[in-house]
């Protein structure tokens, strides 16, 4: 049978442990609690590696009996045992859990719980593991988490600033309501859980260390980038989106953006996997957004590829680098999934820029799904006949009546009855999605 807890098949292993509850006292000794974790030192630490021991300390003794509780091998929540150790009704519940036998040194565990040695013996199933627990050497923590600290500042840098020259590039009303607000809501999720994990990381660092300060800065570098830059952009694109934005739907809007930041964060609780998969489909809406709008030059390619680089060095870092600080189990289908989905995502926008937004979609669906556009290149001769020989107003040079009757790629007739060339009202949406005559709003592209 395989090992619930391949880890303590080794010999040796790194423990963190907390300091110990002491949950009912009775004539034999004290019930304390432990909440333990562990990484081997090898291939690192996943979702089994934290688990609360149970255990009877008489007076005097230098080892203990107990029994094992983890999400991983325990049918029973661990707050109904820890509810029944202390009624003395644990009798039911004593089949199903691991019996743990440890010797440790009781006055270093209640003095400091975090520098001491715990050998012992897990028996579980008739199957006995024999482990040899070591404290984690923060100096030697520190000094591997130094590399990985610069490269972090070093993307924090480049995401700042290709994101800096999206908004520069994308301040048009024209661009911005083409920009996905759930993509944004993505990057933003992203940055704010990355801010989330180097404070963890500051707090297993001495405050004294440099890895210590590194940890702090990169953490107010990514709260910067998701307060400022992050909310401002999303807040920008809902405004160009549904127009004059009240006290009210500004309220709506940043009680929807932090619902959902609470909702992805809830999810990376229970599945760190998933969470990153849903925070790599952060394209995926603007791919839906360039559908709708029949237009997918908004964002440019140097930007998807410079801003999605650093997300994929961090995942390569934690979960495809064996020898990475914290020693995180090496995962190569969660890294092959997420590298093929943001793939997929850039092939496809690849694909809308070259072939046009709605290309990969059949003709029968775009007519059952997606609402028929106004075609800006049909003939105008109708408004010739009324107003005589036209003029474009954005370059004042005169409009040929060579196409006319048919229409003309070349030239732009608007649903007011307003006709341009293509070139010169293309340049003018980028400021201004209204007719440059009368004003009225300009509905899909052309």
């Amino acid at each position: 049978m395989s090992s619930p807890f391949p880890f303590l098949t080794q010999t040796t292993g790194k423990i963190q442990a907390f300091p110990p509850r002491v949950l009912n006292v009775t004539e034999e000794g004290s019930i304390i609690e432990c909440h333990i974790q562990i990484t081997d030192g090898k291939y690192g630490q996943d979702d089994i590696l934290e688990f609360t021991s149970f255990l009877l300390i008489k007076k005097n003794q230098t080892s203990s009996h107990g029994y094992l509780v983890s999400k991983v091998i325990t049918p029973t929540p661990i707050r109904i045992i820890r509810r029944a150790i202390v009624t003395h009704n644990i009798t039911k519940f004593i089949d199903s859990l691991p019996s743990l036998n440890v010797i440790i040194p009781l006055e270093d565990f209640k003095r400091n719980s975090e520098n001491i040695t715990i050998n012992g013996t897990l028996n579980w199933n008739d199957k006995i593991m024999r482990f040899t627990l070591c404290p984690i050497n923060k100096k030697e923590l520190e000094d591997s988490a130094l590399p990985y600290l610069g490269l972090v500042l070093i993307l924090a840098v480049i995401q700042a600033f290709a994101f800096v020259k999206q908004m520069d590039c994308a301040k048009t009303e024209s661009s911005l309501k083409r920009s996905s607000y759930n993509t944004i809501v993505f990057m933003a999720t992203s940055d704010a859980f990355v801010c989330h994990v180097h404070v963890y990381l500051a707090s297993l660092f001495t405050p004294s260390s440099l890895a210590f300060r590194f940890s702090i800065l990169l953490s107010f570098l990514y709260f910067m980038i998701f307060s400022v830059y992050d909310v401002k952009y999303i807040f920008t694109i809902w405004k160009s989106q549904y127009g004059t934005v009240s006290q009210r739907s500004a309220m709506l809007l940043y009680l929807r953006l932090y619902a959902t930041l609470f909702i992805l964060f809830i999810l990376s609780v229970f599945s760190l996997h998933y969470f990153l998969i849903v925070c790599f489909s952060l394209w995926m809406p603007q791919i839906y957004q360039n559908i709708i709008t029949n237009n997918s030059q908004v964002i440019s390619l140097r930007y998807i590829i410079i801003t999605t680089f650093p997300r994929c060095v961090l995942v390569l870092y934690w979960f495809a680098f064996p020898y990475n600080f914290m020693n995180y189990r090496v995962d190569g289908v969660l890294v092959i999934t997420l590298f093929s989905l943001v793939f997929l995502q850039i092939f496809i926008i690849v694909i809308q820029k070259r072939y046009g937004a709605r290309c990969f979609i059949p003709k029968f669906i775009q007519k059952l799904c997606i609402n028929e556009e106004y075609n800006y290149h049909h003939g105008w001769s109708d408004i010739a006949k009324i107003r005589g020989t036209l003029e474009c107003v954005i370059c004042m040079a005169p409009i040929e009546n060579t196409h006319m009757e048919t229409g003309c790629p070349e030239i732009v007739v608007t649903p007011c009855g307003h006709v341009f060339h293509t070139d010169c009202l293309a340049s003018w949406i980028d400021y201004k999605m209204d007719c440059p005559t009368c004003r009225a709003p300009l509905e899909g592209v052309f």
